[in-house]
């Protein structure tokens, strides 16, 4: 907005008050005369006098037809300075706003991404993969199936570091541990036990145990080395949240490694922060956790 207006010094919008004190402005006044003082010690933000009631005009009727369009401000802030004329003639807004609408309908696109798309800003394909990445994270940000098992108070089986897995409900679930208590396999009560949520890898129903049993598979020279779970948070999520999200979009099989080596080949369901779900086959969902990944990629 600033550009169409290089000759009028101090046009803007004002900020807030300089360290709790009265307003200063920096800069030449309209009207010309003294420059403006600055706050103390000569920094501060910039400071502008309000706008006049023809710029607050144009800057109502740019936002009416950014929202009406869903063309970039910087388009509509031009057509409302300049007239309707060069929008018809240099914008084709009739076309434009047509192709916006099938956008709209047919890929479930937001005003504002397909806008970027019919101005040449962005392609559709990352348009739709940018949208999907947002509906992946509102929706599975935070799923886990930690969560999911305490709240319905149901078994869960869990692959722990180690070579160890146990089948039980968990009691009480922290942001980093969980309390779990296994269930007994004689009358003998048995004892709630505290886990570190790094040492999972993996979970599942406990109802599928023979089903996950011949599904996995196990790579004997990755489990030699011995490794385990990186302790830098910045290094647990090895695979981009784009890549997953382009695992799922395009429902091809996938491979997943994990650091002992227990490797599962299925169709990416959903994903999360933390962990993300793999259906195997049948319907059944491997809940990974992403700590515990040590490689995810897509055959051929």
């Amino acid at each position: 907005m600033r550009r169409f207006y290089k000759n009028k010094p101090g046009f803007g919008r004002p900020g807030p008050p300089q360290f709790g004190g009265k307003k200063k402005f920096f800069g030449k006044p309209r009207g010309g005369g003294k420059p403006f003082q600055g706050g103390r010690g000569g920094g501060g933000r910039t400071q502008l006098p309000p706008m006049s009631s023809f710029e607050r005009q144009i800057y109502k009727k740019a936002l009416g037809l950014q929202t009406k369009l869903g063309i970039p401000f910087d388009d509509a802030f031009e057509i409302a300075a300049r007239g309707t004329n060069i929008s018809i003639k240099k914008f084709k807004v009739a076309p434009q706003k047509t192709k916006l609408e099938e956008l709209c309908t047919t890929y479930r696109l937001p005003r504002s991404l397909a806008g970027n798309v019919v101005s040449g800003n962005i392609t559709l394909e990352k348009a739709v993969l940018r949208n999907e990445l947002r509906r992946s994270i509102a929706t599975n940000k935070l799923r886990s199936c930690l969560i999911d098992a305490k709240e319905s108070a149901q078994e869960i089986t869990l692959a722990m570091f180690g070579g160890k897995s146990m089948t039980g409900i968990i009691t009480e679930l922290e942001p980093y541990a969980f309390k779990f208590k296994k269930t007994p396999k004689t009358k003998r009560p048995t004892k709630e036990a505290e886990f570190l949520k790094l040492n999972a890898k993996f979970g599942y129903p406990p109802m599928f145990e023979k089903y996950v049993a011949e599904k996995i598979q196990h790579d004997a020279e990755l489990k030699a080395k011995d490794l385990k779970p990186p302790k830098k948070v910045i290094e647990r999520r090895m695979v981009k949240n784009e890549k997953l999200q382009r695992f799922q979009m395009s429902k091809a099989p996938i491979l997943v490694k994990t650091y002992e080596g227990d490797m599962f080949t299925g169709v990416l369901s959903w994903w999360g922060q933390y962990e993300l779900g793999l259906d195997i086959g049948n319907g059944v969902v491997v809940t990974m956790f992403r700590h515990a990944l040590y490689l995810v990629y897509q055959p051929g």
